[in-house]
């Protein structure tokens, strides 16, 4: 049985991510999937405070809640799909949701189960993304002894 994890950072682009990932895994492996999710998007909040005055407050908020209610659903439906095709592939799956002030619990996660391939997907939208959290996993990765494979926004860097 051979361990993977998935990571993910941004939700957009996943369809190759998750072919991809599945031609690399075989039925009995086992595949851990973190999703990190954002309570609020920094520079999208800085964008839209700067607009209060012309937009109005209640907009603004609104604009910044439907963001985030929409990254969360594309979030709940890439997880269902990737549960469904690990499922039918005889593949062991383990998903959660961490919210991205509690990353450290990756950290703990990738040293408790050793995934022989990290798979990450960060984005290059500022404003669907927590940079800062970004490069904390981008540090924490270049000591691991697994084989990373990185993604921006679905693409293979």
């Amino acid at each position: 049985m051979t361990t993977y994890m998935l990571v993910l950072f941004c939700f957009a682009g996943l369809d190759e991510i998750k072919r991809k990932l599945f031609k690399e895994m075989k039925s009995g492996d086992k595949l851990f999937v973190r999703g990190i999710m954002l309570e609020e998007m920094p520079e999208l909040s800085n964008l839209l405070v700067s607009e209060v005055a012309v937009l109005g407050e209640k907009i603004v908020n609104d604009l910044q809640d439907s963001v985030i209610e929409t990254y969360q659903e594309n979030a709940d439906r890439f997880m269902a799909e990737i549960a469904e095709e690990a499922e039918a592939r005889k593949i062991a799956i383990d998903i959660k949701i961490i919210h991205a002030d509690q990353i450290v619990l990756l950290k703990k996660e990738i040293a408790k189960y050793k995934p022989k391939q990290i798979w990450t997907n960060y984005s290059h939208n500022d404003f669907v993304s927590n940079s800062r959290q970004e490069n904390k996993m981008k540090e924490w990765q270049e000591g691991l002894k697994s084989k990373k494979i990185i993604y921006y926004d679905g693409q293979k860097e």
